[in-house]
């Protein structure tokens, strides 16, 4: 994170409870064993139904090819669409833009600094034209944190389908997780009314 742009909170607790009180959500650590030096540990923001968000640090994960210690932010909100909804926001970075070359579903969006930044990937250019003001907001709140934006369903083994956006840091920033929250929550209202 750009040290010289923000200042970090004391203690991340106090942002998150701040935001959880704000939004009338629950919050608190998934169990009552984790602390901020044990293995394992995630602090969550909950309101059923609405959205989730989940603070963790020193996860340990494993998956068939690489396992490790996970230190992220995710931003859960459930949507209701039953059709085919493709939404992914990536870094601009050269091992994506490999990766995404031949992709007949990236988008520009018309501002030049998000193009130039991002890679929009969706089957409903509706969707990102309606996010633009809260990715300028993203973009210049949290110049140095590293994100991605999906839509996740079956596919994975969840129930229904939910928008994820994974920062890969621990946000700690009241000001940096509304930022984020705002951008999952107008895309999930778009999603809920229009499609």
């Amino acid at each position: 994170m750009n040290q010289d742009k923000h200042v970090a909170a004391d203690e991340p607790e106090k942002a998150w409870l701040d935001f959880a009180r704000r939004h009338k959500a629950e919050g608190g650590f998934d169990s009552k064993e984790s602390r901020y030096n044990f293995k394992g540990n995630r602090w969550v923001i909950k309101k059923e139904g609405q959205f989730e968000i989940q603070f963790n640090w020193n996860v340990l994960f494993s998956r068939q090819s690489s396992s490790g210690v996970k230190i992220c932010t995710d931003f859960l909100f459930p949507i209701n669409f039953s059709g085919e909804l493709k939404l992914e926001i990536y870094p601009n970075d050269f091992f994506t833009s490999l990766l995404l070359l031949i992709n007949s579903n990236k988008v520009k969006i018309g501002d030049v600094e998000l193009d130039r930044k991002f890679i929009f990937v969706t089957n409903k250019s509706e969707l990102i034209e309606a996010i633009v003001p809260e990715m300028k907001n993203v973009n210049s709140i949290c110049s140095g944190e590293d994100f991605i934006v999906q839509i996740e369903g079956e596919k994975i083994g969840i129930e229904g389908k939910r928008i994820l956006i994974q920062v890969n840091e621990l946000l700690k920033e009241e000001a940096i997780i509304e930022a984020f929250y705002n951008l999952g929550a107008a895309m999930q209202q778009k999603i809920n009314k229009v499609f």
